[in-house]
């Protein structure tokens, strides 16, 4: 993280946050689905 903490780093670690996020829902709604087929 670069310092000082500039409105230009908080936009770019959002960014990465939401990304990293997406992914995690993503890899969730998977595993779901995954223990949804096991299930039957």
């Amino acid at each position: 993280m670069a310092i000082p903490f500039t409105w230009q780093a908080s936009l770019e670690l959002n960014a990465q946050l939401y990304t990293a996020l997406g992914q995690c829902n993503l890899d969730k709604a998977a595993i779901r689905k995954i223990e949804e087929v096991r299930k039957k």
